[in-house]
């Protein structure tokens, strides 16, 4: 519960329920709070922007300029935009439902092109720091990294992951082979120990070293395990081992 709620409303006997007389004179104590929390009206918040001019003495008109991001006479603002972002790459929205979501609970009419355009420009945007990332996890001592298949107008692509402590690089590509490695590391990573599950591309990345991902080791132990039916005794030394390291 929080201390100071937006809006407070009490509820005071005005009557007696056993005779009947009128309550609504005598003082109330309070017995108890219980709080409810909603989500205020969405509508729509408008800015207007005016532009002046000023003549001055010497006879100079001298104009302002509307915003850099304001260049048409209605405009989305950055808050529209920035939430149409997080809907399409984190919620995994696509354009129509965007479109839906937006008029049916904000009442902010866009097309769906409108905001295919709205989520370009912000791509655009963060490309600077995008590649930061990429450059970063370059240089790191340890790497992880996978890739997982997605459908793609009906064909099978693959989003590919490479992985540091802190920071994480995402691509698409239409082919799993080692041409999507050398489009974005065409130099390795060098410096780096790369953890990944022997998939044959990944082993011709220039790096410091290969680290078989613990979980796939696991995975294949139980297997023999499985087979062996606990009797094979270097498989469950091994397999505790890579606990106790995972641990």
């Amino acid at each position: 519960m929080v201390d100071r709620p937006d809006e407070i409303k009490d509820y005071r006997p005005n009557y007696c329920n056993r005779c009947g007389e009128d309550l609504s004179g005598r003082p109330a104590v309070l017995l108890g709070s219980r709080q409810s929390v909603e989500i205020p009206p969405i509508r729509p918040f408008i800015v207007q922007h005016n532009v002046y001019g000023k003549v001055c003495s010497c006879g100079h008109c001298n104009e302002t300029d509307f915003p850099e991001n304001v260049t048409a006479p209605i405009n989305y603002g950055s808050g529209i935009q920035a939430l149409a972002s997080y809907f399409h790459t984190r919620q995994y929205l696509p354009y129509e439902r965007m479109k839906e979501l937006f008029k049916d609970i904000m009442g902010v009419s866009m097309s769906s092109g409108t905001l295919r355009n709205m989520i370009y420009r912000m791509a655009t945007k963060a490309q600077p720091y995008y590649s930061e990332i990429k450059n970063r996890i370059q240089s790191s001592a340890s790497v992880g990294s996978d890739e997982t298949s997605v459908k793609v107008n009906g064909n099978k692509h693959w989003m590919w992951t490479w992985q540091s402590n802190g920071l994480t690089f995402i691509t698409h590509s239409d082919n799993r082979g080692f041409a999507t490695i050398e489009e974005h590391f065409k130099d390795g990573l060098p410096h780096s120990v790369l953890q990944h599950d022997r998939y044959a591309c990944r082993f011709k990345t220039k790096v410091a070293a290969h680290q078989i991902c613990l979980v796939h080791l696991l995975r294949d132990l139980q297997y023999l395990n499985d087979l062996y039916k606990n009797k094979c005794r270097w498989v469950l030394d091994f397999r505790q081992l890579i606990e106790k390291a995972i641990g």
